[in-house]
């Protein structure tokens, strides 16, 4: 009896081990925040690498009543500045040093839109 009382004990143990081991090669495979280059090489190598990080700072918005934004994120290495990758439609764009307080000026924004064209949009460029 007591051999069936381990086996149920391993079958619990299994799923909790492979959950450690998935946590920790996600952990080893990102690198941390500042690690990232001044510039990339290409956009789709700063969306990885922003992606991939561990941020101090990473914050995400409902955008549910535009339209226009399909997603909003904001990652930062210092709570002062950060990337701001903004999803509208089918297509993704990462802004670079943006303050944090314009990220929490468009998170307040009674339109997100219409805030992210007159305040965000041609500003804080990706630096290729």
């Amino acid at each position: 009896m007591k051999w069936m009382k381990c086996i149920k004990t391993m079958k619990t143990i299994k799923p909790l081990l492979l959950i450690f081991f998935c946590i920790t090669v996600h952990s080893c495979s990102a690198q941390d925040c500042s690690n990232n280059p001044g510039k990339f090489n290409s956009y789709e190598q700063a969306k990885r690498m922003v992606t991939s990080s561990h941020f101090v700072f990473t914050d995400s918005i409902n955008t549910g009543k535009s339209s226009f934004i399909k997603a909003a994120h904001f990652y930062s290495c210092d709570h002062h500045r950060g990337f701001f990758i903004i999803e509208m439609g089918k297509q993704k764009y990462i802004h670079q040093d943006m303050p944090i307080d314009i990220w929490r000026d468009f998170k307040a924004a009674e339109s997100f839109g219409k805030y992210y064209n007159q305040n965000i949009k041609g500003n804080y460029l990706l630096h290729l």
